[in-house]
């Protein structure tokens, strides 16, 4: 009789916790942006591209679009307090000029899932891209040595022999976004064009929210 109680009990709760919630997962937000102007679109990359592999390009001086952007959407990107971004050089100091305009700078937190597929092959076929060689190169200090990345080498490499798809790449979006917490993902074009965003130039950007497995487009730059 005690048991049945406590089942009655159990089941009243869950019907009022779900009629209060809608029984659906409170949203997350994302600022998923596109990497700043790449060098290798001028003439400084014929230099540059000597003592970097792989087309790991970095950003120019230019930082028109960056401004557009942070003009844009500067309440929302002050009220994140993660930023992603994708291993390669424009990723990350693209994220860093993100950090240059916050009141309190975050650590970054390096994500390869947020690589574009047309660049995965080059991502897993060297050392280049590893944490260890990324810290050398930018200073251990502005990352989060103790993010766990949802995508490590191994889960990505099965996109090796999958056809190009945007809905392969928003799969795997929402599966990351699910996975992590809200906050800024600095990333490359395929990106900003699963999240429907009007503008997949230079720092173009969609500000998103995902629940139930559905990503909505709250706004785009």
């Amino acid at each position: 009789m005690i048991i049945i109680l406590l089942l009655l009990l159990l089941f009243i709760c869950l019907y009022v916790y779900n009629s209060t919630s809608g029984g659906s997962e409170k949203p997350k937000h994302f600022l998923v942006l596109r990497h700043s102007e790449r060098t290798d679109t001028t003439r400084k990359w014929s230099e540059e591209k000597k003592i970097r592999p792989f087309y790991d390009t970095t950003i120019t001086d230019n930082l028109v679009y960056f401004k557009r952007f942070y003009k844009h959407f500067k309440p929302v990107i002050q009220s994140f307090n993660k930023i992603y971004c994708s291993p390669f050089s424009r990723c990350i100091q693209t994220a860093m000029l993100i950090n240059s305009k916050l009141q309190k700078p975050l650590l970054l937190c390096i994500e390869p899932g947020l690589i574009e597929l047309s660049s995965l092959e080059y991502y897993l076929q060297n050392d280049y891209f590893s944490n260890s060689q990324i810290y050398e190169r930018f200073g251990k200090h502005i990352f989060d040595t103790h993010y766990m990345p949802v995508y490590t080498p191994a889960k990505l490499e099965k996109y090796l022999k999958s056809p190009f798809s945007y809905e392969i790449i928003k799969k795997k979006l929402k599966s990351l976004m699910k996975k992590i917490d809200s906050g800024i993902m600095v990333s490359h074009r395929e990106m900003i064009s699963v999240t429907d965003g009007k503008n997949d130039d230079y720092c173009g950007a969609s500000y998103v929210s995902i629940s139930e497995n559905k990503i909505v487009l709250l706004d785009s730059f």
